[in-house]
């Protein structure tokens, strides 16, 4: 016997797994219930599957496409995964001690610049490790010196080649950072110190007040600071060939305290991994120059030279610290996890595609063949022949 023909054994059990063919006597809450079914199923006898020459056709377009879109996203992660930046800032909470950039100091003088000025005849250059405490029982302001060595640009390879050949002023350790003004704890940053020799004290070996004018007048200072930035672009991933420092120029005003305060930021970059050539993330922590403020003071001249007045004497101070906030840098590739994702959203899209046409098309050209096979459930043919076999099978009994 034909599964059809099992089946129509027990007619009501048929019937029952088909609800729709009793909607005029069932309730209608049990129809409504049946037609929500999320796993009902339109039963198909078994048969083989249907191919037409154009669905073929369309079959190797679709395996063309596909494939031509596999091969060219994969050529174009590996060579052209453009990552994405996301930059954003964040309160600096950290107590940590951050070393500071390289520098190197230098007042030259004369039209052109001839001459470096080291000596400390005319004024003398220092500088201190400064340390600020939050708590007013500590003591405020201690500083420890720095020692200062005379060093060439020819023997530090950040500096620029165009730079001037005449003795710099380098420091011999490394320079400390840490906390925020009024804030932390503990304030931590170097500081650059020119005072002018006390050319009032006759004790003092020092050139006199016109010579000092005129040198001044005549010169000016460099700060010479080292980028510790990555000579990278984060986006292209190529080096971009760019400046190994940053360098600031002052003068020295007698009469006038000038501070200038350079603010360098911590900026934090994030590389993610494409989980192909990269697996892990990398990160690097620098620093680069934020901004700058300028500070001008005026000083007074007195005959008589007391510990007070001992402020004439102020040429100029540059200080370094931390800025409050933390640059986030996070560059982002795509993964290959990302591209498969993309390829299994392309093949959703081209399967629906060609299976609208080409899906119908074939449906089209076997029901216009097998006719008999059109309205299956309600097919006479069918049921006739069934009801014939079912009576030549009760006479044979008979």
């Amino acid at each position: 016997m034909s599964d059809i023909e099992d089946l129509s054994q027990d007619r009501q059990s048929y019937q029952r797994l088909q609800p729709e063919r009793q909607k005029d006597t069932l309730p209608r809450w049990k129809v409504i219930l049946h037609k929500i079914d999320l796993f009902s199923m339109i039963p198909t006898p078994k048969t083989y599957p249907v191919s037409t020459k154009r669905s073929l056709i369309g079959t190797f377009i679709f395996i063309f496409l596909f494939a031509s879109y596999i091969i060219s996203s994969f050529v174009l992660f590996i060579i052209d995964n453009v990552p994405r930046l996301n930059e954003y800032t964040q309160l600096d909470d950290s107590t940590s001690i951050t070393e500071g950039p390289e520098i190197a100091i230098q007042f030259l003088y004369g039209s052109p610049f001839y001459d470096s000025i080291t000596n400390n005849s005319l004024f003398n250059i220092s500088m201190q490790q400064v340390v600020k405490y939050l708590d007013p029982t500590k003591e405020d302001n201690s500083s420890q010196q720095i020692p200062l060595k005379i060093c060439y640009s020819k023997f530090l390879d950040w500096m620029p080649k165009n730079a001037s050949n005449l003795a710099f002023l380098c420091p011999m350790v490394p320079l400390n950072l840490s906390g925020q003004l009024y804030q932390s704890q503990e304030f931590i940053y170097p500081r650059i110190q020119i005072d002018y020799c006390p050319y009032k004290d006759p004790k003092k070996n020092c050139s006199t007040e016109e010579d000092i004018k005129k040198v001044t007048a005549g010169g000016r200072l460099f700060l010479y600071i080292k980028s510790q930035a990555p000579d990278v672009n984060f986006v292209t991933g190529k080096e971009t060939n760019a400046l190994t420092y940053q360098v600031f120029q002052y003068f020295l005003t007698p009469g006038l305290y000038n501070r200038a305060e350079i603010v360098l930021q911590k900026q934090s970059v994030s590389m993610t991994g494409d989980y192909l050539t990269q697996f892990k993330t990398k990160h690097e922590q620098f620093l680069i120059v934020n901004r700058q403020y300028l500070y001008v003071t005026n000083v007074t001249y007195n005959d008589m030279i007391t510990q007070r007045d001992s402020a004439i004497y102020k040429g100029f101070q540059i200080y370094l610290r931390l800025d409050q906030e933390v640059k986030i840098v996070q560059v982002v590739k795509d993964t290959i996890i990302n591209v498969v994702a993309q390829w299994g959203a392309f093949y959703g899209v081209l399967v629906g595609a060609f299976a609208l046409y080409f899906l119908k098309y074939n449906q089209q050209q076997f029901y216009k063949k097998n006719k008999q096979w059109a309205n299956f459930d309600q097919n006479q043919v069918l049921h006739e022949s069934k009801q014939l076999k079912e009576s030549e099978f009760k006479s044979l009994q008979e």
